[in-house]
Formats: C-alpha cells, sequence, structure tokens
C-alpha cells in the first residue's frame, strides 16, 4: 500500500506504547481509525487526542474470539471493512525461569500476545482480502528472533507470532494484500514496568538495558514505511537488524554473545 487517505485502520494496544504512535501517525497520513485497548480511560486519552479521525474505540480483550468476531462484522457493516489490521496488543510476565513459570501465567500470555493476534488476524481476513489494497501487520519482537533467559513464555508468544504471520505470507495469493511480520528491538514502552509478576527490579533493569534504544514513534514511522514498501519482515532498531542477522548465520553463537553481553545484570 502507498498512500493511507481515507483507509480504515485497526489497531489493538492503542491505547500506549506502539500501538498509540502508530494511532498518530497514520491520523497523519489520513487514515480514518478504529482503535481497541482494554484500558477504556487510557484508549479514550489517545481518542481524543487525536480527534476525528477515530471512528470508533472498542474496549475489549483480544483474547475472546466472539468479541473478535463481532467488532469485524460492526466494522464491515458500518465502515465497509477494515483496509489495515494491525495487531498489536500484547503483555510480559517479569524474571520467571520456564520452571517458574505457572501454567495460568502461560496460558494468560500466550491468550492476548499469540491468540490475541491469531484472532485478529482470523476475524479481518475475508474483509482484508476483499479490498484493492490492504494490509495485515502482526508485531511479534526482536524475541521473536532469539530466546532469552527468564522469558520463555514471552520468547514463545513471539516466535509463535511470527511463525503463524510467515506461514499466511507463504499462503497469500491476492493480490494487493500484503502481510507484515514486525520486529521491534529496544522500544522504549511500558510492557517491561507493567510485566505480571516477578520482581519489579529485574522489570526496571530489563526496561533500562533493554527498552530505550528506539521511540514508539520512531517504531511507528518504520512499520508504516515498511507497510508501503512491502516489506514482509519489519525490523526496528539497530539491535533488530543485527539479531536477524547473526541469528540467521550463528544461532546459538549469537544467544551465547546476547547472554554474555547484556543479561549479565539481570542473574
Amino acid at each position: 500500500m502507498k498512500n493511507f487517505q481515507d483507509k480504515l485502520v485497526v489497531i489493538t494496544g492503542a491505547a500506549s506504547g506502539i500501538g498509540e504512535a502508530l494511532a498518530h501517525h497514520f491520523a497523519k497520513e489520513g487514515a480514518k481509525l478504529c482503535l481497541t485497548d482494554n484500558h477504556a480511560k487510557e484508549l479514550e486519552r489517545v481518542a481524543k487526542d487525536i480527534g476525528e479521525a477515530v471512528l470508533k474505540t472498542y474496549c475489549f480483550d483480544v483474547g475472546h474470539y466472539p468479541s473478535f468476531v463481532k467488532i469485524a462484522s460492526e466494522i464491515d457493516k458500518e465502515f465497509g471493512g477494515a483496509d489495515v489490521v494491525i495487531n498489536n496488543a500484547g503483555v510480559a510476565l517479569g524474571k520467571m525461569t520456564a520452571e517458574e513459570t505457572s501454567m495460568e501465567q502461560f496460558e494468560w500470555l500466550m491468550k492476548i500476545n499469540f491468540w490475541g493476534m491469531v484472532h485478529g488476524s482470523k476475524a479481518f481476513l475475508s474483509q482484508l482480502k476483499a479490498k484493492p489494497q490492504s494490509a495485515l501487520v502482526n508485531v511479534s519482537s526482536l524475541f521473536g528472533l532469539l530466546g532469552i533467559k527468564y522469558q520463555s513464555s514471552y520468547c514463545a508468544s513471539k516466535f509463535a507470532i511470527r511463525g503463524y504471520t510467515e506461514s499466511l505470507i507463504a499462503e497469500n495469493t491476492v493480490k494487493g494484500f500484503s502481510i507484515h511480520s514486525v520486529h521491534p528491538g529496544g522500544i522504549n514502552t511500558k510492557i517491561s514496568l507493567n510485566a505480571k509478576g516477578g520482581d519489579s527490579a529485574f522489570n526496571q533493569i530489563f526496561h533500562d538495558k533493554f527498552l530505550t534504544k528506539n521511540s514508539p514513534q520512531k517504531a511507528a514511522r518504520v512499520i508504516v514505511a515498511g507497510i508501503k514498501s512491502n516489506k514482509k519482515r519489519i525490523l526496528i532498531g539497530s539491535e533488530a537488524h543485527a539479531g536477524d542477522f547473526v541469528s540467521r548465520l550463528i544461532p546459538i553463537s549469537f544467544i551465547n554473545f546476547v547472554q554474555r553481553n547484556f543479561m549479565k545484570d539481570l542473574d
């Protein structure tokens, strides 16, 4: 897609971070917006800040598929369907080994990160494929390219997003419909600070060490540019580019390098 003027863009997790930045960026591009999140007050704040470009907001849990289907149907009937869908909503857990992570915690994270992305993709696929120009964008992570310790469930969800999205890319034969897997590196959002469980000191160190290199606004610019240039894998930040390149060549050595140089303070 080269032009977003009057296109309808649906963004999940739009109340903060990359989702909020994307909403502002698409509004500047002339798009119309339907924004979703499960934090009602913050979602309404974002909608108010953006103004008339926001057609409607939806406060719901992306892990609940029937709600997603209902919203997709409403958007189709009220606005003629979505042109761009960005599955961005995500959560994290604090410092936990795979053994320490309970099944309840693992399932909670996967329900939002992975199943929320699957739900959004499936609910909107038919709308997107019916449009002459459209895009599906699923936000994975640098940690969808490599695994790190204490984040096994988060890495699992982001690897799963990447695998699912790359399969969709391989299956797609619809002209004008593009599908993108997004891999942000260190983006200065609150996802780590708001992580569920674990040690708050770890969450702060992880945020300071990994998540302050790039702004959400930069991430939004790179994502929008990636859609325009039809990049299947959109990498954000030098660490994401390095991780993608080196992990393809020497994946185990790269993981060991990350552990030695970046994770040592987290033990």
